[in-house]
């Protein structure tokens, strides 16, 4: 569930309190174009933040901002990581290559129902380079006609940037081994990988996250946010680890809007369905022994920034 709408990721003044409950509402109301609006003016009331981007400002603009999201852990901080099944990584940057994309993100004229089946939503062909693999024109496709969002809720759209993570690094289990288990796990009080819906999966972040963070790993949580890894990241360091070659499914940070207005939770990475570049929501509700959950520490700026 989205509680709150935070563009800045720092406090704001005071009249943005309502503007916030505004943008809540509209996110509610599925009113993406109000919504849009109020990350605006949002932005104007906050404290400033170096590097950000004006909201007026396209992705692919030359002023949008792409700045890295870097950070170098603490050597006691990796040996924790380790021993709870994280490693660090520094995921290459890619902006320059998948900047022009961002200006086919999310737009109404996109989305057309045709055809003799009802609900069916057709998707035109999108202005993609010849050398873009086909199951990532399918992944731009689907940014091209729901908005998507992150667990912060705040919209999400790929910066691509370099950005310095822990993630977990386990192999994608064959069909018919076992999943692997780790102390992450455990402190998080999750008793398996796999078979977990996302509400379970967010209720254990939620509860636990921020403890675990402090006093397991030595970061401060209001700099640092443990989630479901996002699907860049896993999308950049998966190509350079092999993920994304068996069947099943991993669980994604965030959640696609559908036309009713419901959240669908991201998962991803299956091979059958596109391997690395799979994308796809499924209910909040839903579980299988093919869909599994892998977690990343990510700096919080970058679920903050409207991208």
């Amino acid at each position: 569930m989205v509680a709150k709408l935070n563009i800045s990721g720092n406090d704001v003044q005071p009249a943005s309190g309502l503007l916030e409950e505004e943008a809540v509402s509209a996110l509610d109301a599925g009113n993406f174009e109000k919504l849009e609006q109020l990350a605006g003016d949002l932005m104007h009331t906050s404290t400033k933040v170096p590097d950000t981007p004006s909201a007026k400002e396209p992705p692919d603009s030359p002023q949008a901002a792409t700045s890295d999201y870097l950070f170098t852990f603490a050597p006691e901080t990796s040996k924790r990581a380790q021993e709870l099944g994280l490693k660090p990584f520094r995921a290459p940057s890619r902006h320059k290559e998948f900047a022009p994309l961002c200006r086919l993100a999310w737009h109404p004229a996109y989305a057309q129902t045709e055809g003799n089946h009802h609900g069916v939503v057709h998707v035109p062909d999108l202005p993609l380079p010849d050398e873009v693999p086909e199951p990532l024109k399918t992944r731009i496709q689907l940014f091209a006609i729901h908005p998507f969002i992150n667990s912060a809720g705040v919209r999400f759209l790929p910066t691509m940037v370099g950005e310095d993570v822990l993630a977990e690094d386990f192999a994608e289990p064959e069909k018919g081994s076992a999943v692997s288990k780790s102390r992450l796990l455990e402190l998080l009080d999750l008793p398996q990988r796999d078979q977990l819906s996302r509400i379970q999966i967010e209720a254990a972040l939620q509860e636990k996250g921020h403890d675990l963070l402090a006093n397991e790993l030595g970061l401060d949580p209001i700099e640092f946010r443990l989630v479901c890894i996002p699907p860049d990241l896993h999308l950049r360091i998966g190509l350079e680890r092999g993920w994304g070659q068996q069947q099943i499914w991993t669980h994604f940070d965030g959640y696609m809007i559908m036309a009713d207005g419901k959240q669908q939770a991201l998962v991803g990475g299956d091979i059958r369905f596109g391997g690395i570049y799979d994308l796809l929501g499924v209910p909040l509700k839903y579980t299988s022994e093919r869909l599994i959950a892998r977690f990343a520490v990510v700096l919080r700026k970058r679920m903050a920034t409207w991208s």
